[in-house]
């Protein structure tokens, strides 16, 4: 069979182009200039015989013809895209790429990895935690990220649980300390983490004791080392309660206190539009998924 199929070039530009209503942030997608895609756009509209774009000075917008057959051309590129995926995976076993932030990745994801290679024993995966969360996801090569902020520009973002805030220390340290009052914290060491200085103030605030001054403040470059300076006896930390659930379960850390602050953020698992056809990249986000309901429904 003869396919009778447009430049696929100019095909593909126009896909990125009516994704985006932009040629300019097409152009950086594709890494050419906007004149490049304008160019691209021109020569398949005078290929089909009819505009795809309604343009005016300040925007390009699609005509209703061109949208639907936009559409059909995100799925036709996806399905180009999960049949190569597919065919290379065959001959050479692909590693999952996530990234997860230090504290998910050592508190609650790695405690659970072993359910998903029970239910995926053949997948390869490697986690990097290193660095901020990543907005472009394409651009460090990675298939998966973990972070607190939702869908961004060509990703898809879906829900793990909120944070919620609450004081966490050893049984032992309760067993020293005087703890019956939030106002008992006054006299106690509290443990914070330098990339999440608000925490604290934001929980006593919430717990109406926003004046509240701590005698010793004591510092840490991330939350995964303020919560284990609160194993260590060594004071009281501000924790995300989901990712302390494990020890609080095991008894290794206590709650002193029932309050429990939503701040308002949210973790999601979040992969590039295009991988909405990868097995790989699905199982992973419907694992995950699941695993974050069960912690949700235990914190209730």
């Amino acid at each position: 069979m003869a396919w009778r199929l447009p430049p696929l070039n100019a095909i593909r530009a126009f896909e990125v182009a009516a994704r985006h209503s932009s040629f300019t942030k097409a152009a950086d997608e594709l890494f050419v200039t906007p004149g490049a895609v304008s160019r691209q756009v021109r020569g398949l509209e005078e290929h089909l015989g009819r505009p795809l774009f309604d343009r005016n000075y300040r925007e390009v917008a699609l005509t209703d013809a061109s949208r639907t057959y936009a559409g059909e051309l995100f799925d036709a590129f996806a399905q180009i895209d999960k049949a190569t995926r597919t065919f290379a995976a065959h001959t050479e076993q692909r590693k999952l790429r996530v990234y997860a932030p230090v504290t998910f990745a050592l508190r609650w994801l790695m405690p659970r990895l072993g359910s998903y290679h029970m239910l995926f024993p053949d997948q390869g995966i490697s986690i990097a935690s290193q660095g901020l969360a990543p907005v472009d996801l394409d651009a460090l090569d990675l298939d998966v990220a973990i972070r607190l902020a939702g869908s961004t520009p060509n990703t898809v973002a879906e829900k793990l649980f909120e944070v919620k805030l609450v004081p966490v220390c050893s049984p032992e340290f309760v067993e020293r300390h005087k703890m019956s009052r939030v106002s008992d914290l006054a006299d106690l060491p509290l443990l914070h983490s330098v990339r999440r200085r608000e925490d604290w103030q934001r929980w006593l605030q919430f717990a109406g004791s926003e004046r509240l001054a701590a005698a010793t403040n004591v510092f840490f470059e991330s939350s995964s080392l303020a919560y284990q300076a609160a194993l260590s006896g060594l004071g009281v930390a501000i924790a995300m309660h989901a990712l302390v659930e494990d020890d609080i379960a095991a008894g290794r850390l206590v709650v002193p206190f029932p309050q429990s602050y939503a701040d308002g953020t949210t973790f999601h698992v979040v992969y590039p539009s295009t991988a909405q056809t990868d097995d790989a990249v699905l199982g992973f986000s419907e694992w995950i998924k699941g695993e974050a309901a069960k912690s949700s429904a235990r914190l209730k």
